[in-house]
């Protein structure tokens, strides 16, 4: 599969008495990367607008609020300074909860009244639901700059939490000691802001949820979490998907390089509330010979390695020892006439 967290990473799942914790580690060679953010109901005049509003009424922003933009022709602005001269990478933090436009609000960045791209700022699944979108590079002059996000969309535009710039220090996430994927921008709260899980053990109360549904619902995955304080949170990245590229050095186990000889069929249950999306989870079917697999033991246990490869596009994948019952599916031996259509396709 191409996503990091399935059910048995739920914290009572195993049979033994220890539970199952997920960690979040700075790596240490970005720890010194900062980032600065600017709040989009700055009160100190760097911050203009067109006829959009300013709100707290949904909860989990940074700052005193957000920005609840309006119809075509709307914006928000800032003017910023300070900085040398060079390429930085920008990012907004946003809500995101009507399902029009196929989920989509895109709004269009200019820098210094130059025009940029059009960004996605897609479906968060709640106005109280705020994450980041893409890192996107702009040069910026010395002294004084304008990033402005503009709506032409006919949509209207989300509710802008903030925006930052510079790139977060990436961060390894690890379950019960073994690596499991990096976020490479970070990781934060969907649904709260000021709490620092670097170093925090945490549980997930809840099972995962995969990254299914149609065009915009769920596409992420759902990664719920339990704090130290006892609260009960959502990632802001989803079921992350599995990338170690540029961060290898962080798997000691080693991991698996498939080649284009390597036959991949993609597999879907169909017994999620969304569909599952294709091309999240395959079958390896022509087989593995590797020395790698001396390694990986004849019989899988609980809290065993997970097992990663690489395909040759840069994707990744893993495969976690454990076995895997859907609720209610047929025997696999059961002949095709006993196997019902609406849970085996």
């Amino acid at each position: 599969r191409k996503y990091a967290f399935i059910k048995q990473d739920r914290h009572d799942t195993i049979t033994s008495n220890e539970d199952i914790h997920t960690t979040f580690e700075v790596v240490p060679e970005e720890a010194d990367l900062v980032t600065a953010i600017y709040e989009a109901e700055d009160s100190s005049g760097s911050v203009t607008f067109d006829r959009g509003s300013f709100s707290s009424s949904n909860p989990g922003f940074s700052g005193l609020g957000y920005y609840d933009m309006s119809g075509d022709g709307d914006f928000i602005q800032w003017s910023i300074s300070s900085y040398l001269a060079g390429s930085y990478p920008v990012s907004f933090r946003y809500a995101h909860g009507s399902t029009g436009n196929n989920g989509q609000r895109p709004l269009d960045l200019y820098v210094n009244d130059v025009f940029v791209k059009t960004m996605d700022f897609t479906f968060t699944d709640s106005w109280r639901y705020y994450k980041y979108t893409e890192l996107v590079d702009v040069n910026l002059v010395e002294g004084t700059n304008t990033i402005k996000l503009l709506v032409s969309n006919g949509y209207g535009g989300p509710n802008i939490d903030h925006m930052r710039i510079g790139k977060p220090p990436a961060v390894v996430i690890k379950t019960n000691g073994w690596p499991r994927t990096i976020a490479k921008n970070g990781v934060g709260l969907l649904d709260g802001w000021g709490v620092d899980l670097n170093g925090m053990a945490v549980t997930m109360p809840s099972y995962p949820d995969p990254p299914q549904g149609d065009l915009f619902r769920y596409i992420f995955g759902r990664t719920k979490v339990e704090l130290d304080n006892g609260s009960e949170k959502y990632l802001d990245i989803g079921n992350p998907p599995i990338d170690f590229t540029g961060y290898e050095q962080y798997l000691t186990n080693g991991y698996f390089t498939f080649s284009n000889s390597d036959v991949f069929t993609s597999t879907a249950s169909h017994l999620f509330s969304y569909p599952l999306l294709e091309g999240q989870e395959f079958i390896l079917t022509s087989g593995l010979s590797d020395e790698l697999c001396e390694s990986i033991p004849p019989v899988s246990e609980e809290l065993d390695a997970p097992v990663l490869g690489k395909l040759p596009n840069g994707e990744w994948l893993v495969w976690s020892p454990s076995i895997l019952l859907e609720d209610n599916g047929p025997s696999i031996n059961a002949p095709a006439n006993d196997i019902a259509s609406a849970t085996l396709e």
